[in-house]
C-alpha cells in the first residue's frame, strides 16, 4: 500500500462479511445491512466499534466469524455463537442509511414500487422503537450531511435538496447529485455525470480536475476524501493540502466508510477478473 502519510498497517478480508450489502459507521458502532428489494425481512445489525478494534488485533484470518451474518439460516451453530454482530431490527424494506441526531436514530427505507424506487424515512429511539414519519422525506434518500443538514435526492431522477433537522426545513434545489461529503469547511457534490463540484451558496462551483468515468467518494478527513475510479481499477485520496490524488489502494470500492481516520471498511466492486461483483467480502483497512 503506497501510503506512508495515511500509515495503514493492515489489510484484511473476512469472508464471512460477504452477506453485507451496505454500512455505516454510527454513534460508535459499524451498522450492516443485507438488504434486498426481492427479501421480505431485511435486517439492520451491527457491531461496537470496540469490538470489532478488538477483532483486528487478532492476526489469525481463519475461521474468524466475529462479523458473519448472526442467523441460524445461513450459518451453522458454531458459527453463530461467534459472531459479535447482533441484529437491531427487520424491515419489510431496505435499509437506504442511517444518521444519529439528538440521542435518536433517523433511518431511511427504500423499496421498488413497480418501475420504480419509493422511500420514508423515520425516526427510531435508542432501542430502534420506530417513531413517526418524517414527510418531508417521503420519497427521498439520503446522499449526505453536513452537522444539522441532511442532504437528499429523489431515487429515480437524482433531484437534490437539504433538510435541516434541527430547524425542521426543507429546501430543494436546481442539481442533480448522486452524493454530497462534508471534508473540513468544504461540502463537495458527486453529480450525475460523476464530476465532483464544491457547493456553495447552494450552486456548484469549482470542478476538481479529476480523471473522468464512474466514481465513488466519501470523507477521509478534515483536510481530505476518498474516490475509487472504476476506469483506474484504484481508489485514491484527494488532499486539500497539495490539490493532488495519492493512491490509496488498488481495488474499487463502490460502498466505503471510515472511522475517525483509523478503520476504513470497503466493498469491493470488481473481482479478480475485473468484472463486476457486488458480493464480495468486506475489505477492512486499519
Amino acid at each position: 500500500m503506497e501510503n506512508k502519510e495515511l500509515k495503514i498497517l493492515k489489510n484484511r478480508i473476512f469472508e464471512h462479511s460477504s452477506w453485507v450489502t451496505n454500512f455505516w459507521f454510527v454513534n460508535n458502532k459499524l451498522f450492516l445491512t443485507e438488504g434486498n428489494y426481492k427479501k421480505i425481512d431485511n435486517h439492520l445489525a451491527s457491531i461496537d466499534v470496540e469490538t470489532l478494534t478488538e477483532n483486528l488485533k487478532i492476526k489469525n484470518n481463519l475461521n474468524r466469524n466475529f462479523i458473519a451474518y448472526p442467523l441460524e439460516l445461513t450459518l451453522g451453530v458454531n458459527a453463530i455463537s461467534d459472531t459479535d454482530v447482533k441484529i437491531n431490527f427487520k424491515n419489510d424494506n431496505v435499509v437506504q442509511n442511517i444518521i444519529y441526531f439528538n440521542n435518536n436514530y433517523l433511518i431511511t427505507f427504500l423499496w421498488q414500487n413497480d418501475s420504480e424506487l419509493a422511500a420514508q424515512s423515520f425516526w427510531f429511539d435508542n432501542e430502534f422503537q420506530q417513531k413517526e414519519e418524517i414527510l418531508q422525506l417521503k420519497n427521498k434518500v439520503i446522499i449526505g450531511q453536513n452537522f444539522d443538514t441532511l442532504f437528499f435526492a429523489n431515487p429515480n431522477d437524482f433531484i437534490c435538496g437539504s433538510f435541516d433537522m434541527k430547524n425542521n426545513m426543507f429546501e430543494q434545489y436546481l442539481f442533480l447529485a448522486k452524493k454530497v461529503i462534508s471534508v473540513g469547511s468544504k461540502i463537495l457534490v458527486l453529480d450525475i455525470n460523476d464530476c465532483i463540484f464544491e457547493l456553495i451558496d447552494k450552486k456548484l462551483v469549482n470542478i476538481l480536475k479529476l480523471p473522468i468515468g464512474l466514481k465513488y467518494i466519501e470523507t477521509l478527513d478534515l483536510t481530505s476524501f476518498l474516490i475509487s475510479i472504476i476506469d483506474d481499477k484504484k481508489t485514491y485520496y484527494y488532499s486539500f493540502k497539495d490539490n493532488e490524488l495519492h493512491l490509496f489502494s488498488n481495488k474499487v470500492f463502490f460502498r466505503m466508510a471510515v472511522y475517525k481516520k483509523k478503520i476504513f471498511v470497503g466493498k469491493p466492486l470488481l473481482n479478480d477478473d475485473g468484472n463486476i461483483n457486488y458480493y464480495q467480502a468486506l475489505e477492512i483497512i486499519y
